[in-house]
């Protein structure tokens, strides 16, 4: 990080802990996938086991294809993000559980 990308937080009302995310940092990561998808025609989802932040998936959803879920919880927050189609993964599609459509529309394990 360069000096002009510091920034200095003089709020006494920031609350701690508090997660600073540098949205530049966080579209440039992501970019770096732009080659698999045009040399693969794969889809690239961001696994939300790694991190649920939602401010950070805002800017995600415009770059990414998509959210990786596993848990009915992380269902519920990419719909809640990308409110399209969402990829489940894991026990959200093994034989031991029933999806169940609940008034939203929304299909999750029980």
């Amino acid at each position: 990080m360069s000096q002009d990308d510091t920034v200095f937080l003089n709020d006494s009302t920031l609350l701690t802990p508090s997660y600073v995310l540098s949205e530049q940092a966080l579209i440039s990561a992501i970019k770096a996938f732009d080659g698999i998808r045009r040399e693969t025609g794969y889809h690239v989802l961001f696994a939300l086991k790694s991190s649920s932040l939602k401010p950070a998936l805002d800017i995600m959803k415009r770059i990414m294809d998509g959210f990786a879920a596993s848990s009915v919880f992380e269902t519920m927050l990419a719909r809640q993000v990308m409110q399209t189609r969402i990829n489940g993964t894991g026990p959200l599609e093994g034989p031991t559980f029933t999806c169940v459509r609940n008034n939203e529309g929304l299909y999750y394990s029980t």
